[in-house]
């Protein structure tokens, strides 16, 4: 007697001990799943991450290729501006050489005159 007593009592332990490890089993798969439930989130998350970063990327080229596009214009634009302003330094320097009038030998004022009747008039650019 004493006998099955101890097989009841180590069987009733032994049930014990195995629903105790079907509880720690249920729990594993429960947290096993919510850990697979974040890895998809995550990886959704990454992946629309990554989208995002490629529009962004994208944008960001767009941009720079047209902040070259108006840098060479600016290059281009400043080039002609120096232009133009050595073209009127060009243009302001002379007439102001050419409103002095140099003497002329009399003999060479004789020669012009005779030649001036069959030229038409100068134009006198000053008065624009």
């Amino acid at each position: 007697m004493h006998a099955q007593q101890e097989d009841r009592s180590e069987t009733e332990h032994l049930r014990h001990k195995v629903q105790f490890e079907l509880k720690l089993r249920e729990q594993a798969e429960l947290r096993l799943s919510e850990a697979q439930n974040q890895i998809r989130s995550l990886t959704t998350r990454i992946g629309h991450a990554d989208v995002i970063a490629a529009e962004h990327k994208e944008k960001l080229a767009t941009r720079e290729a047209e902040m070259l596009a108006l840098r060479a214009e600016l290059f281009n634009a400043r080039e002609e501006s120096a232009q133009l302003r050595e073209e009127l330094n060009r243009q302001k320097v002379k007439p102001r050489t050419s409103e002095t009038p140099r003497a002329r030998p009399a003999d060479m004022v004789a020669d012009t005159d005779d030649t001036a009747q069959d030229e038409p008039e100068p134009v006198k650019w000053w008065l624009r």
